[in-house]
């Protein structure tokens, strides 16, 4: 399934609605940030969002990031559980990181990832310079908290290595990144495809 991914910075209400309306298709309630905290963090100078649309402007994943000095930090990320597996996550994952070291100028990007969330561990860990331990979560579950250098995505960006912003997305398809196997490759590998 074809799929463009794009920066959008400032969250317009239209789009609020959507991530808002995935977020409660995605999370279990308690995991969810559709009671407020979605709509807090969108509003702040500092947030980051990164979309993933199908062709015909379907919204099928995101990821929502703050930055802060010299580091992003990646809050939350979800994908339609209908267009998982195709290399959208890699995507979005590959143009926040890229929009972290270009454009916000960050040395470093951070997660939490829950211990037992092996598909989305095997996502951060394969290949791209995702490293970490084991940390505090929440009450009862624990998570490993990751840390990921941007200098290669700099490097690239300052090479010609592709570059999205606000207005001109990547487009991806379910072949995935620039022949990286199921993972985040190594550093800074782009979704293949036109800009919007």
């Amino acid at each position: 399934m074809p799929f463009v991914v794009e920066c959008m910075s400032p969250v317009s209400s239209t789009n609020l609605a959507e991530l808002l309306a995935l977020e409660k298709l995605v999370f279990r309630k308690a995991d969810s940030w559709a009671d407020g905290e979605l709509q807090r963090t969108a509003a702040r100078r500092n947030c980051v969002v990164v979309v993933a649309r199908q062709e015909g402007g379907k919204l099928c994943g995101y990821v929502l990031c703050t930055s802060t000095g010299l580091n992003l930090h990646v809050s939350k990320i979800a994908v339609r559980e209908d267009c998982r597996r195709q290399g959208i996550a890699r995507a979005l994952m590959q143009e926040v990181l890229h929009t972290a070291a270009t454009q916000r100028r960050s040395m470093s990007s951070t997660l939490h990832v829950a211990l037992d969330n092996e598909a989305a561990s095997k996502l951060y860990r394969c290949g791209c310079g995702w490293v970490g331990g084991e940390d505090y979560y929440t009450p009862g579950r624990h998570a490993y908290k990751m840390i990921c250098e941007l200098e290669p995505y700099k490097a690239a960006g300052a090479a010609g290595g592709g570059g999205g912003s606000a207005s001109a997305g990547v487009s991806g398809s379910a072949g995935g990144v620039n022949g990286s196997g199921g993972c985040v490759g190594g550093g800074p590998a782009r979704p293949n495809g036109k800009k919007r």
